[in-house]
């Protein structure tokens, strides 16, 4: 029951009008909600009339284009005549790997906290195994291994354990 036709609100109501007394008529039922809200909800309600429609986004100004191409330039040394000793155009970001791989750490640096140690092997194998394949030690940050409390350096090293 609607509140405005309660018995304790009818005696507020001064007028009764017809619109009260009878339910509020339906909609009638349409395919899909689109449509049902289609003629409520129109594009033209929600526009400002103080403002101007969004512009699309595929017209810019001049500004914005000088930009552009100054960002679309690539860098050049500011130096006239400058050339680089090897080209700064070639050199890639990054280390080169070397051929042989090395531990990080000395692995026989006292306090050392290796987790991986490679198997011995003798020179003839040494020889024969390809060098991006060699098997080197792991070993944890010198700094980080001395202030590792016991427990903490055994954790590690069983953690490490499976993976390696």
């Amino acid at each position: 029951m609607r509140r405005s036709l309660a018995p304790s609100q009818a005696n507020h109501a001064t007028v009764t009008s017809p619109q009260l007394s009878k339910p509020p008529t339906k909609l009638p039922k349409t395919s899909s909600t689109t449509d049902r809200l289609s003629h409520i909800y129109s594009p033209s309600t929600f526009i400002s009339p103080f403002r101007k429609p969004l512009a699309p986004l595929n017209q810019s100004n001049t500004h914005e284009d000088i930009i552009r191409t100054i960002l679309s330039k690539p860098f050049k040394i500011p130096i006239a005549n400058y050339q680089g000793s090897s080209g700064y155009e070639s050199k890639a970001l990054g280390l080169k790997r070397s051929s042989s791989r090395v531990a990080l750490h000395d692995p026989y640096e006292e306090g050392a906290l290796v987790l991986f140690s490679p198997p011995e092997i003798t020179a003839h194998d040494a020889l024969k195994q390809d060098a991006e394949m060699q098997l080197v030690h792991v070993v944890v940050d010198p700094m980080l291994s001395k202030i590792l409390r016991p427990h903490q350096r055994e954790v590690s090293t069983y953690f490490c354990a499976p993976t390696c």
